[in-house]
């Protein structure tokens, strides 16, 4: 959502999808890249990787942000690129799902994106 009270998101870029939906292929390599432009300083995000499988909602992974291109502390206002590739397993079974992705503050109320 590029409306968002802690910060906005400026574009998400997914190697190999044009249009949403994509399928993501199993097994290799996505380049993934989220834009996004906090409103607070932050000392340490993390992103996180969650999905909605069938209605149920389940965590996938947490990263570092800051050690993907984000240099920490943010400054509000300032535009970064988090930067990180991604494999899908490839024992993942074919699926649609909704995936989503959070980049989260110092405290975990805190959704920077």
């Amino acid at each position: 959502s590029s409306d968002l009270t802690s910060g906005q998101v400026k574009a998400v870029a997914i190697s190999g999808c044009q249009n949403s939906p994509c399928s993501l292929p199993t097994g290799k390599k996505i380049a993934f890249t989220f834009t996004f432009v906090p409103k607070t300083v932050e000392p340490k995000l993390t992103l996180r990787f969650n999905a909605v499988i069938h209605g149920f909602p389940v965590s996938w992974k947490k990263f570092d942000a800051c050690k993907l291109g984000v240099a920490c502390p943010t400054i509000p206002g300032k535009s970064y690129d988090l930067k990180m590739d991604i494999t899908v397993p490839s024992i993942a079974p074919h699926m649609s799902l909704l995936a989503n992705i959070i980049v989260e503050g110092s405290s975990k109320s805190d959704k920077v994106a």
